[in-house]
């Protein structure tokens, strides 16, 4: 699979609207230890080669930052089961 960079840039930080999501579906915001999740997630994805890549990554960008995680980093989960995550951070020259 190929893998495309996608920069989203929004200029109005104001709260966005819910979003109606089909039933059994939810969102939820990173909770300070769930690292490993976050790294399931993304080595799952292909994002990395396995699962000690991502929790570096995740270390060395995201962890001196556990307030901003919280805040920045949503979880979507199907039935309680966390499926997906999506990240708004700072631009940075690893990506």
């Amino acid at each position: 699979m190929k893998a495309f960079p996608v920069l989203m840039v929004n200029w109005c930080l104001e709260k966005p609207k819910p979003l109606a999501l089909p039933p059994g579906y939810s969102f939820r915001m990173f909770r300070r230890g769930e690292e490993r999740l976050w790294a399931e997630i993304e080595t799952a994805a292909g994002e990395f080669p396995d699962l000690s890549s991502a929790l570096s990554r995740f270390q060395r960008e995201f962890g001196p930052y556990p307030d901003e995680m919280e805040q920045r980093c949503v979880f979507l989960l199907h039935e309680d089961r966390v499926i997906g995550t999506a990240t708004a951070w700072y631009r940075n020259s690893e990506s």
